[in-house]
């Protein structure tokens, strides 16, 4: 993760985000502690680092939930989303 401008593999990480089983732009592990990025979902406009807005069509990036060799690590959360 790169964390000087909220971004990982080339994606900003808040925008419209779809979940997805295949062909992802980033593997995302959830997790309770020790997570890289604090997500919060909101309806609109997510334009701060860590918002994301769920779609099913035209998505700034895919992600996929996994267990293991995640890109990054994230935890939902309802407050202060962001970088850790």
């Amino acid at each position: 993760m790169q964390d000087e401008d909220c971004e990982c593999k080339g994606f900003k990480l808040y925008g419209r985000v779809e979940i997805v089983t295949t062909n992802e732009d980033l593997r995302i592990k959830l997790v309770d502690d020790y997570e890289d990025l604090r997500v919060e979902i909101v309806k609109a406009p997510a334009d701060e680092c860590g918002e994301w807005e769920i779609v099913t069509s035209y998505p700034d990036f895919k992600v996929k939930f996994v267990d293991s060799y995640e890109d990054i690590k994230v935890k939902i959360t309802g407050d202060y989303p962001g970088k850790k």
